[in-house]
């Protein structure tokens, strides 16, 4: 994606995962599967944003002592709320500014959380069109074959003709 840019240490930072920043050199498979599939289909980040943007729900990186990743489903109780009431907030704020007429919720933790935004009736339902695309994460089920399968999924669901050059 031919970013650039410094990214600072945290507080706190574990041993056991370090921060590299743009340095890193360790892959993350679904991030990978994901802008793989896009990056064959669209060739360059610009022919992709022409008619897209990408929003983490949490963009943030939460683990276990021992370096395990701990997503915010995973979380419980207060911390659970907290972080799905900011993620929700900011998710809101660039559905308004950005103006979709379609969202593609990647996986079923995204979807549920801009359900909840139509059950709230922060998002008009009759507005934007709500998909739901599988997750590209190994952890998910039935999960072999991603990139075939959700590139049949945007054909499927009407979203190919966004992503062509």
């Amino acid at each position: 994606m031919q970013l650039r840019g410094e990214v600072l240490k945290p507080i706190g930072e574990l041993a056991i995962r370090p921060v590299d920043g743009l340095q890193c050199t360790r892959g993350e498979q679904s991030g990978q599967r994901w802008w793989g599939l896009y990056q064959e289909l669209c060739g360059t980040p610009e022919n992709f944003f022409r008619n897209c943007f990408v929003f983490n729900i949490c963009p943030l990186a939460f683990f276990h002592s021992s370096g395990r990743n701990i997503t915010p489903a995973e979380f419980k109780g207060t911390a659970k709320s907290r972080v799905q009431d900011v993620g929700s907030e900011y998710l809101l704020r660039a559905l308004h500014l950005f103006g979709p007429t379609v969202i593609v919720s990647i996986g079923r933790y995204c979807e549920d959380r801009v359900k909840v935004l139509v059950r709230q009736n922060l998002l008009d339902q009759t507005r934007v069109k709500l998909l739901c695309m599988p997750h590209p994460s190994p952890r998910s089920l039935n999960n072999t074959n991603w990139a075939e399968k959700a590139r049949q999924w945007l054909v499927d669901n009407g979203v190919m003709p966004y992503l062509m050059p």
